[in-house]
């Protein structure tokens, strides 16, 4: 697959993992206040649109080795690139016609204090980002009415409009993960349950039952409210009216365990683990196999040579693996940058990454940045044909292009 496509799987992978943790965090911390549950949603959202890997030796995620599409599977990665193009631009299409929409709705919105009251809608909402504005139906008593808005006020204070704003856009790049469906719905229920323990809090038992007759009264008008990820309506208000009259002030132990879930998950699962100092034994060539060359490697490395280089191939005749020794003195700054011109089979190392052996160790060189006073030894493998500097090895035209520049 292309590059764009694996990286976008793997965000999805890897979000998923940070989902899975959070659906079971909630079910065993079900009594825990609810504002943690969002801020673990939160995190669920960055990591589906994190652009870059956040490495750690604490992180739990798995290694992903994802490989770039072969040569006959190249043709479908464009077809599949844009059928996720056209869907992800549905989503904003739907955002926008939403917006809109309500937007037309509110156009005759008479201004009251702390907000905006309409007739042509039938629940309380918010509408907007850089300037939200809290908009309520018209025909509210005047208890009802403080209480709704004191509802949409704490949205506003609290950012819920970004938090719901990040879910929708992981939602429209990642649609092809049932996942993530799951966990948009369930951020909008628990956004609105974290909201109303907030309003809440300090309220006594009569208090918090003309609460929920408010929400019912605004609720009730209708059936549906369309999920718009630009605004805030009243969704699951049964559940919402049971939490209500049952609500009992959180323990310090329980809010406890939210931090630290929260600090877990930001640790543990927003990460990635190291690259791996070493490959895999079916991917690596045998250590041996390269010290077997060297002494031949470095008598080849004379005068003001920069390089040399020696392949293994295969029973066929194709190059499987090449070794490169690379003169370098103290104070030279070598940068390696590896990358395929063709895309490679699966089993190319670790799906495009590639090592060199210095030190008794295993260093991976992409993108990779080292200052040494000794040679550098560059290891790559399973390609069909490999190519350093200016010498091109030919076989079935695919190419592992390695491109260096001094600094």
């Amino acid at each position: 697959m292309t590059a764009f496509l694996r990286n976008l799987l793997t965000a999805s992978l890897h979000g998923s993992v940070v989902i899975l943790a959070v659906l079971l965090i909630r079910l065993l911390l079900w009594k825990t206040p609810k504002k943690y549950i969002c801020l673990l949603w939160l995190l669920a959202g960055i990591r589906l649109l994190l652009p870059i890997e956040i490495r750690s030796d604490l992180s739990l995620q798995p290694r992903l080795n994802i490989p770039l599409a072969n040569a006959s599977a190249a043709r479908w990665a464009g077809a599949i690139s844009l059928i996720w193009a056209v869907i992800a631009l549905c989503f904003g299409i739907y955002s926008l016609i939403s917006y809109l929409k309500l937007k037309n709705q509110v156009r005759e919105a008479v201004k009251i204090r702390g907000g905006w009251e309409c007739d042509r809608i039938e629940t309380a909402f918010i509408l907007g980002f850089m300037k939200p504005k809290i908009y309520i139906p018209t025909g509210l008593d005047g208890q009802s009415r403080r209480d709704i808005l004191a509802h949409e006020r704490t949205h506003l204070d609290k950012g819920d409009h970004w938090i719901k704003m990040i879910g929708f856009l992981a939602l429209a790049l990642h649609w092809f993960n049932p996942l993530v469906w799951i966990a948009y719905i369930l951020l909008c229920k628990d956004i609105e349950m974290a909201c109303d323990e907030r309003v809440i809090r300090f309220m006594e038992l009569d208090e918090r039952k003309a609460y929920s007759t408010a929400l019912l009264r605004c609720s009730s008008r209708s059936a549906h409210f369309a999920a718009c990820p630009v605004a805030f309506g009243e969704v699951s208000v049964k559940r919402r009216i049971l939490s209500i009259l049952n609500y009992k002030k959180p323990s310090f132990w329980l809010s406890l365990l939210g931090v630290l879930a929260f600090f877990f998950v930001a640790i543990c699962l927003l990460t990635t683990p190291p690259a791996s100092d070493r490959p895999t034994p079916e991917q690596a060539v045998q250590k041996a196999e390269i010290e077997r060359c060297r002494q031949d490697l470095e008598a080849r490395l004379t005068g003001e040579e920069l390089y040399a280089q020696m392949y293994g191939t295969d029973s066929n005749g194709s190059v499987r693996w090449n070794v490169t020794l690379l003169r370098q003195g103290a104070d030279s700054m070598w940068k390696l940058n590896a990358n395929t011109s063709e895309p490679t089979d699966g089993e190319m190392i670790r799906g495009g990454k590639h090592y060199a052996w210095y030190s008794g160790s295993w260093m991976e060189t992409e993108s990779a940045e080292s200052r040494l006073d000794t040679w550098l030894r560059l290891l790559s493998w399973s390609a069909d044909t490999a190519q350093f500097v200016s010498d091109t090895p030919t076989d079935s035209g695919r190419e592992l292009v390695f491109t260096s520049t001094w600094e």
